[in-house]
């Protein structure tokens, strides 16, 4: 069963995305504060799928923690999906730079999408 970390402040968020992933057959960690996923980040041999409102707590700290998770010795292999309310142009550089490829605007993306995405991802 593949591991997905969900990062997101917001608990209506947490709620549906992670009932659909769990629905899939993922096995889902949830944290709402950037601290809470650098414990999991520590703690955890396999985390398949990092799935972040890189807004969450604030900004600047969560993109840290996407630099964090690609300098990780053990996960910095990890996928990462950013589904987050605003992505700007620095932040589309920010990531292509951290080579995450999945991002997506909560207001112009579907769940549906997303989900596919990842599923096609992760094989």
């Amino acid at each position: 069963m593949k591991t997905i970390l969900l990062i997101d402040n917001h608990d209506h968020t947490l709620d549906v995305v992670s009932y659909k992933l769990v629905g899939l057959g993922y096995k889902v960690l949830i944290a709402q504060k950037i601290n809470e996923a650098i414990e999991y980040l520590n703690k955890l041999k396999s985390i398949d799928l990092f799935w972040m409102d890189h807004a969450v707590d604030h900004e600047r700290l969560g993109l840290e923690f996407l630099s964090e998770i690609r300098n990780h010795e053990t996960h910095r292999n990890a996928s990462i999906f950013i589904v987050s309310h605003n992505i700007h142009p620095p932040h589309r550089k920010i990531f292509r730079d951290l080579n995450i490829n999945n991002h997506y605007c909560k207001l112009n993306s579907s769940m549906s999408q997303i989900l596919l995405d990842l599923e096609s991802h992760l094989g």
